[in-house]
């Protein structure tokens, strides 16, 4: 989805929504986050169990709770909810 809003058809047409959503600013945080979410995918796709390693710093919850993804500026945000 995100390749197709990054899309410059769609930047042209909506630059205001790009400025907050990708920038220099967020980029560490916004970085961190995807590469753990990557990891955590990865490892549910090899072992079934995407906390092996951890990646997300956080358990992986059984339901019925689960994990919440976000990102600072600086660093990921990953809690249990």
């Amino acid at each position: 989805m995100w390749a197709l809003l990054a899309s410059p058809l769609v930047r042209q047409h909506h630059p205001q929504m790009f400025p907050i959503a990708f920038n220099a600013a967020n980029a560490p945080g916004r970085l961190a986050l995807s590469d753990a979410k990557m990891k955590s995918l990865g490892a549910f796709a090899r072992h079934g169990d995407p906390n092996v390693p951890s990646a997300l710093g956080v358990q992986w919850p059984t339901r019925p709770s689960r994990p919440a993804f976000d990102a600072t500026p600086a660093q990921k945000v990953i809690t249990v909810e």
